[in-house]
């Protein structure tokens, strides 16, 4: 998956484009893209990109909040530079589409607000009630794969015949 990526990105500048803000109306009105196996994760651009482009890019779309947002003071460079690290180290797992909706839902009230300046703390703790919604949504979308992939299979034949001994108590052929 990861070289069909690169062959298809085969920059990190073409990645992040591909995978920006853009995609934020389609991820909120299709869960299943959100959470599609197909989607690189933070990790994943570390090993196509090198060492930090995945800080980078989760910065990037930090910053996205921050000039939706109408606070005072923006975000200082250095608190966004070591939070963005210290995200990608932690949710190293998190899909690239998955924090697009994350940073979507934020700008649309969510997981809570800015009181006049940006803050990383409340970004942090708005995630945390992101990883709740992902793993019901998670559950959700399993769950209704599962459901079409039964009905898709042909049905079990029965053809099941009692014992001699019952069938004779029965008088069946």
């Amino acid at each position: 998956m990861l070289s069909a990526i690169k062959q298809r990105y085969p920059t990190f500048s073409q990645a992040s484009a591909a995978y920006s803000t853009s995609l934020q109306p389609i991820l909120l009105a299709d869960l299943d893209k959100a959470y599609s196996e197909k989607s690189p994760t933070l990790s994943d651009l570390e090993r196509m990109y090198g060492d930090g482009s995945s800080s980078l890019w989760a910065k990037t779309q930090l910053l996205t909040i921050d000039f939706a947002s109408a606070t005072k003071e923006s975000a200082d460079e250095n608190a966004l530079n070591e939070f963005s690290n210290l995200f990608v180290r932690q949710y190293h797992y998190i899909k690239l589409t998955e924090f697009i909706l994350f940073v979507a839902r934020f700008k649309l009230g969510r997981y809570g607000k800015f009181y006049g300046y940006f803050d990383t703390i409340t970004i942090g703790e708005a995630f945390r009630k992101f990883l709740k919604d992902r793993s019901d949504e998670l559950d959700i979308i399993i769950r209704n794969r599962n459901n079409r992939a039964q009905e898709q299979q042909a049905p079990v034949e029965r053809n099941h015949q009692p014992p001699d001994d019952l069938r004779a108590k029965l008088k069946l052929r």
